[in-house]
């Protein structure tokens, strides 16, 4: 099946966060406030929410247009430099900040601790003009893909009315469309995805999705989006509900580092398996990449290579 993802055409659009690590050493404790001093070693920029996402897909091998809303601010410019063979990148800048997140590391006697986050992002919704031109756009060319993925990290690009809008025109064009929010909050509602082809969501969002939908099970929760379900669960692993039964994959043991970006990762390579013909091993592919990116610091893709080294040795066990 990894062959196969070197072939595949995907359209994601959906939420970018700029992921900023700084790493640095503990050197001791102010004397005048219970204050940690540091020495700083590194900081790195990287992309995070649907970014990192195709930052994955990229890496996996797929040809990527990635249709995003970018501010116009000094962070821009990051995204400014974004150059891949496969990838086209497709912003709507508008006047308001970009989505970021400044995380902070400090290694004490040989061990990182993430001692610090700072968000900043923007309350501002994609404008009315933007979101008629991203329509138009995208209702032009979805037929030349194989797959549309919509990541909602509920920072301004997918509203309601414009993924509902978005899922029609991908149904009309019958292509395959997979909608996932990502900012791990159980109180989504995941209507706003009905239609789809396949919903991901985590376990505590199927929770709550019961509750709110009035659905006794799983099964009555697809049937009600109208939709195959794929249900993350972190350690347990994941499963599928579709019209052919469900299928289930368990989690692979790796020693954690961050799990900043593991729905990503997951999301990633699952929408570029053939979840139709070969549901099981598409989530035991999907599991083995979300765990192994977890052994990266924040939003570090894992590479092909490393994927390809872990599959191999455990065909060998």
């Amino acid at each position: 099946m990894l062959e196969s993802f070197d072939a595949k055409r995907v359209l994601v659009v959906g939420d970018s966060i700029l992921d900023i690590t700084v790493s640095a050493e503990a050197i001791g404790l102010s004397l005048e406030s219970p204050t940690l001093k540091t020495k700083r070693l590194s900081k790195k920029e990287s992309f995070g929410g649907a970014a990192n996402v195709v930052k994955n897909m990229l890496e996996l091998g797929a040809k990527c247009t990635f249709i995003t809303l970018l501010g116009d601010d000094e962070y821009k410019s990051y995204y400014d430099k974004w150059e891949h063979k496969n990838l086209t990148f497709v912003p709507i800048v508008e006047s308001r900040q970009n989505t970021v997140k400044e995380r902070y590391w400090v290694n004490r006697s040989g061990t990182e601790y993430k001692v610090l986050q700072i968000n900043q992002d923007s309350p501002h919704q994609l404008s009315k003009r933007s979101e008629s031109q991203l329509i138009n756009m995208f209702a032009s060319f979805v037929h030349t893909f194989d797959v549309v993925v919509l990541v909602d990290y509920s920072k301004g690009v997918l509203s309601t009315n414009l993924t509902k809008k978005l899922i029609n025109i991908c149904n009309d064009e019958d292509i395959m469309v997979i909608s996932s929010s990502q900012i791990s909050d159980s109180t989504v509602d995941y209507g706003k995805f009905k239609n789809s082809s396949l919903i991901c969501m985590n376990k505590n969002e199927l929770s709550s999705n019961l509750k709110h939908r009035s659905c006794k099970n799983v099964y009555e929760l697809a049937k009600d989006l109208k939709s195959d379900l794929c249900i993350t669960m972190g350690n347990e692993g994941s499963k599928l509900v579709t019209n052919a039964g469900e299928f289930f994959s368990r989690s692979i043991n790796i020693q954690e580092v961050d799990p900043t970006g593991a729905g990503d990762s997951f999301l990633a390579c699952l929408a570029l398996s053939d979840i139709s013909k070969s549901p099981e091993e598409s989530l035991e592919l999907s599991n083995i990449w979300a765990a192994l990116s977890v052994s990266k610091r924040s939003t570090d893709v894992i590479t092909k290579e490393e994927f390809n080294n872990y599959i191999c040795l455990k065909n060998t066990k």
